[in-house]
């Protein structure tokens, strides 16, 4: 969950920095698909980033990292799969609107959207740390969730 809210953090900074220059600078035509291309490579780079620094330091052996990398694809095919459908669920609206309205309306409406999307980061960090924290005390000590809360 931490590499996650990681991964979401470094795509949302870069969202929002990008989105802000592209509406400083006026590139309403280009600047809109150059802010996701830029936030998508840096989600990109940031889990190949921790892939090989925090998981893949512990093995050593080719042998021993296939089998591992299978077995974690797997496990994590359904998150991935969840990942996509959000995707196509925040993103579907703009590809509507591009085919019902001129491209400067849609940059518009992408620009305002991305920085929304960015604000997002903050309570998805909230939930991301909450939720471990939370399963933890109640798998670990049977404490029901009210009174974990009340604690903190």
């Amino acid at each position: 969950m931490h590499y996650e809210a990681t991964v979401a953090m470094a795509g949302s900074v870069v969202l929002l920095i990008v989105t802000f220059l592209s509406l400083q600078f006026g590139l309403w035509d280009s600047g809109p698909g150059c802010c996701m291309l830029l936030y998508g490579l840096a989600e990109l780079l940031t889990s190949f980033s921790l892939l090989f620094t925090r998981v893949l330091r512990n093995t050593t052996s080719a042998s021993i990292q296939r089998p591992f990398l299978r077995e974690m694809n797997k496990q994590s095919f359904v998150f991935g799969l969840c990942s996509a459908c959000t995707l196509v669920y925040f993103y579907l609206d703009t590809v509507m609107l591009s085919k019902m309205a001129s491209i400067e309306i849609v940059s518009c409406y992408t620009a305002a959207y991305n920085v929304v999307f960015a604000l997002i980061l903050l309570p998805q960090v909230l939930v991301d740390t909450l939720f471990p924290l939370l399963s933890r005390h109640f798998l670990g000590e049977g404490r029901p969730i009210g009174s974990v809360v009340s604690n903190y």
